[in-house]
């Protein structure tokens, strides 16, 4: 039988990425859309703890 229970390891990066799209994502994705912008800071946000490699 395949178990597919995350990790410790991957439920903090669950975590932490829904951390980033309450706090900066979701916030901001208006704006972004708006002014039609590369959202840089919320990419910094979420490159920092590794969930994102651009």
């Amino acid at each position: 039988m395949i178990d597919f229970s995350l990790t410790e390891e991957q439920k903090k990066l669950q975590l932490k990425a829904r951390e980033i799209a309450q706090e900066y994502m979701i916030p901001y994705a208006h704006y972004y859309d708006k002014i039609g912008e590369f959202p840089c800071p919320i990419i910094e946000k979420a490159w920092e703890p590794g969930l994102m490699n651009l």
